[in-house]
């Protein structure tokens, strides 16, 4: 027993190293009340959000009835909604949704440690180094700041399954690629997480395709990347399908220049480069900040020690690598040196494409900077201390764990966190977001939104409405004069797709109001019952059915070796039989 107790702890020590240190970072969450971050209030909702639009009968729900004033409000088509899933699982098993967030933040942060762990395997071999780079990942400042400070859930999510994609394109490029299936989970996992940690992430792997060009030669690594983003679009195209639908179907504020996207505070909100090396923690935020000596009241946008010393050996491992390897290594430190440059005032974000502005500020480049740098600092420490000792490994990661405490005792918490109150408060920001994803007509005329009665009311034209009803996305209600040629009624419900309405069963348009509320118009002398009800559009059906089926068959993918032996043998058994 002894024995056996001592090769399973030799196997999975290094896993067992791995929980002790998530649990340590992990400290803070485990404290009574919320820690006072600038996004984590709206993110905590939006998993209430989720569970509301399900109670009101949404599959894949994406209106808030309770909020917009009791008119709607919709996260899910516009923010990639991964994190809500997850959390309203959780939210099944525990009390209350601000538990519910810290276990999503956990477990987050032991995927993040996992995923780099199994990446460096992957690329190193190597079971202490790969350890030691796990560590130094999850204990990142970039990544503790999007934690405890900004609370950005979808900066969270990413950080987790970039070393899922990026296992899977390694695999792909330089091994067998049977783990090429990573590469969906973990573009899947993304492009569900942060749009705009999408569109950076997209980039830099289209760049690790082209370093790896020449291996597209090899026709089954074309064919398993052409089937792999195959699959990655099909399973998101339940949410990207309704996302362009919403944009092309109104104009929403969030997609409004000036509103959540301006050149000028890209420009402005750049990085001092003392403040890469300032390791002073401090939960502030971030502003356009015109002295560089003036930076005590902002973010931490430090790259961190941990990951700075080891790449300072990079002169001397550059010797020691073979040429391949040192295509790999020059790749993720170019790229992240590249990123973090891109930071910086240094940077002509004046002249970028308008595509790029929607990142809204240069230091989100930190996010994939880290990914890279860390990947660069252990493949650094690899080839400089080859026979790392385990004594060396376990003084590392004491020191890291060290020099990050003081991070968690500047935390600001919010001890009488009181969800419910935010739960109902049905106009608030931290449940609507500063509402940006409003119309643009209902975010520019909120007076009208705020003190709108909730009821259908006859905008132009001669009529009388009765019998009205209204519980959640549904509605009821009587025309019993219509006196005019056009009659127009805008129904309380803040203009989103997925509603439909009929009059006396038969279907009728639904349109944008004036004001940004869902408008119907009926013809002179047509009267009966309205109804309105949220179905979802044909377009967010069909798209939920192809991710559906994209899912199975993904999963028939993942499987389809053992599957193709069970077969096999399965035949081999009953030609035998046979032949007896």
């Amino acid at each position: 027993m002894v024995v056996i107790m001592k090769k399973i702890n030799i196997k999975y020590i290094e896993y067992i190293i791995l929980i002790i240190v998530v649990l340590i970072i992990s400290l803070p969450l485990f404290k009574t009340g919320f820690i006072d971050t600038h996004d984590g209030h709206y993110h905590i909702m939006r998993i209430f959000g989720t569970i509301a639009g399900i109670q009101d009968g949404q599959f894949l729900p994406e209106v808030v009835m309770q909020w917009g004033n009791g008119f709607g409000f919709s996260w899910n088509l516009f923010y990639p909604p991964l994190v809500t899933y997850i959390g309203a699982l959780f939210k099944l098993i525990l009390p209350t949704y601000t538990i519910a967030m810290k276990a999503v933040l956990v477990l987050l942060t032991l995927i993040s440690a996992i995923g780099m762990y199994k990446l460096m395997i992957e690329i190193t071999g190597k079971k202490k180094i790969s350890l030691l780079t796990a560590i130094i990942y999850i204990t990142a400042p970039y990544r503790i700041t999007d934690i405890y400070v900004r609370l950005a859930i979808g900066e969270v999510l990413t950080f987790a399954f970039m070393p899922i994609l990026f296992q899977g394109l390694y695999n792909l490029f330089n091994k067998d690629g049977k783990k090429d299936y990573l590469v969906i989970i973990g573009a899947v996992g993304i492009m569900l997480s942060h749009n705009i940690s999408t569109l950076l992430i997209a980039i830099i792997s289209i760049i690790y395709v082209l370093v790896n060009i020449t291996k597209l030669k090899d026709k089954k690594v074309l064919s398993k990347l052409f089937i792999d983003a195959i699959f990655i679009l099909t399973i998101v195209a339940f949410f990207y399908g309704p996302l362009l639908e919403s944009k092309m179907s109104a104009d929403y504020a969030a997609f409004e220049d000036g509103f959540m996207m301006t050149r000028d505070g890209l420009v402005k909100q750049v990085v001092h480069i003392r403040q890469l090396f300032d390791n002073s923690f401090k939960p502030g935020r971030s502003f356009e900040l015109g002295d560089p000596n003036d930076v005590k009241n902002e973010l931490s946008f430090a790259i961190g020690l941990q990951i700075i010393i080891p790449l300072l050996f990079v002169p001397f491992v550059l010797k020691k690598m073979k040429k391949e390897t040192k295509k790999h290594y020059l790749y993720f430190l170019i790229l992240g040196l590249g990123c973090v440059f891109a930071t910086t005032g240094l940077f002509p974000w004046k002249y970028v494409p308008d595509v790029f502005v929607m990142i809204q500020v240069p230091w989100r480049l930190l996010m994939p900077a880290t990914f890279l740098l860390t990947i660069a600092a252990g493949m650094t420490i690899d080839y400089e201390f080859e026979d790392i000792k385990s004594k060396y490994i376990a003084i590392a990661i004491l020191s890291i764990l060290i020099y990050i405490m003081p991070y968690f005792f500047n935390l600001q918490y919010v001890q009488t966190f009181d969800e419910n109150a935010m739960i109902n408060s049905k106009f608030a920001v931290v449940n609507c977001s500063n509402f940006e994803y409003f119309p643009t007509k209902a975010r520019n005329n909120m007076d009208y939104v705020a003190n709108r009665e909730d009821k259908a009311i006859i905008t132009e034209g001669q009529g009388k409405i009765e019998n009205e009803n209204k519980n959640g996305t549904k509605m009821n209600f009587e025309i019993v004069e219509n006196n005019s040629t056009n009659l127009k009624i805008e129904l309380p419900y803040i203009y989103y797709i997925g509603y439909n309405a009929t009059l006396n069963g038969e279907k009728i348009n639904l349109v944008e109001s004036e004001n940004g509320f869902l408008e119907i118009n009926i013809k002179e002398n047509n009267i009966g019952t309205i109804s309105i009800q949220y179905t979802g559009s044909t377009i967010m059906n069909i798209t939920k059915i192809v991710s559906f089926f994209g899912i199975i068959l993904f999963i028939i993918y993942c499987f389809k070796d053992k599957i193709y032996c069970i077969i096999q043998n399965k035949i081999e058994r009953g030609n035998k039989v046979g032949k007896n």
